[in-house]
């Protein structure tokens, strides 16, 4: 018994050493972009192989396999977490509720709701193997990649009906992360508001700062300056500082109500200039301005936030549109031909997302 707690115990430190690195890897900014959500290069074999190398060694057994699951399903790489999983039943190594969640997480990040709900299925099963009750596991982990599978679908109806499902239906209470996260079913300020305040107050529940940036959110749908500057005020009276996150969703809010010389106001406060989400959105704001001397600021942004890769192709036709706003067309011409010929974007992609073919067909 001793001899079992002792393996146990040395499977999670193995298991979070291996999170520890990988997780690390990715904030470093390591890899495409240094974005959460993306593989550092030549990452997922890495994965893959220590946690082989772990078991082979006997260092680990579901633990591992389920932080190598998880680290592959966030970085988006659902094949090579599913190819784990294989390779974790074929070693005799069974499913527990962490690992299933881990998978439906994977799946999540896809927007795979029936995928989801099936893996949802077997945590049930698997539960109430174990515990012997309908309706387990309440684990808000799991809940929540049930949660995020509409939301990266597509579907704030699905995703409300699902919340209200896990928490009125089935009575299962709620945290913080999934109140945050059922936000985002909401297009306008007042319903996420009203939703906001009475899921907190029912579930004693303290808000944290995604919870406020999903609230933000909700304003860019019916562009509610004044509704943006309550929330403002609901962080400053909680002692939370805005992020990054914060300051570019009122930029982007400030610029789509008119009002650019406030949205810009907003980019000294951030702290990340040169992130991908920042940049493009200080891109835009340039090209609502019409003001070609904020040009070489936002250029060096651009520059930096690129580094050595191919530019994200958001990124580039942003800046693409500013050059376009600013009848600066040699640049364009220039920067249209280098997305199609170096790094291969294909022309359809370019005006999809600069609004239309009128932007340039000369490269083509």
């Amino acid at each position: 018994m001793a001899g079992e707690r002792y393996c146990a115990a040395a499977d999670r430190r193995l298991a979070r050493a291996l999170k520890a690195t990988w997780a690390g890897r990715v904030s470093s900014g390591k890899g495409v972009g240094g974005q959460r959500g993306v593989a550092p290069d030549g990452s997922a074999a890495e994965v893959v192989e220590a946690v082989h190398r772990a078991v082979r060694n006997d260092q680990g057994g579901l633990m591992v396999y389920t932080v190598g699951i998880s680290v592959l399903g966030q970085w988006g790489l659902l094949r090579e977490a599913r190819m784990l999983e294989s390779d974790m039943e074929a070693d005799g190594v069974a499913h527990d509720v962490y690992s299933l969640t881990a998978l439906m997480s994977a799946h999540a990040h896809h927007g795979d709701v029936l995928n989801v709900r099936r893996l949802f299925r077997r945590c049930c099963d698997v539960a109430r193997t174990r515990t012997g009750r309908e309706f387990e596991p309440n684990n808000p982990t799991t809940l929540n990649a049930l949660l995020l599978a509409h939301v990266n679908n597509k579907d704030p109806e699905g995703l409300f009906d699902a919340y209200y499902y896990i928490t009125r239906t089935q009575r299962v209470n709620p945290n913080i992360v999934m109140v945050t996260t059922a936000l985002l079913a909401f297009e306008e300020y007042p319903a996420a508001w009203a939703f906001f305040s009475e899921e907190l107050k029912r579930y004693k529940l303290s808000p944290n700062i995604v919870t406020y940036n999903n609230l933000l959110s909700a304003c860019h749908g019916d562009l509610d300056v004044r509704g943006a500057e309550e929330v403002l005020s609901m962080l400053e009276e909680d002692c939370i500082s805005p992020t990054s996150v914060t300051y570019t969703l009122l930029m982007a809010l400030y610029r789509r109500a008119g009002d650019v010389d406030k949205a810009l106001l907003m980019y000294p406060k951030v702290v990340d200039r040169t992130s991908i989400p920042v940049v493009r959105e200080l891109l835009k704001c340039v090209a609502a301005a019409g003001d070609a001397d904020l040009l070489p600021a936002a250029c060096k942004a651009y520059t930096a936030a690129v580094g050595d890769g191919a530019p994200p192709l958001t990124l580039a036709t942003a800046l693409l549109s500013a050059y376009k706003a600013l009848g600066l067309r040699t640049e364009q011409d220039a920067l249209y031909k280098e997305l199609c010929t170096q790094h291969r974007y294909l022309p359809v992609e370019i005006h999809a997302l600069c609004g239309g073919p009128e932007t340039n067909t000369s490269a083509s």
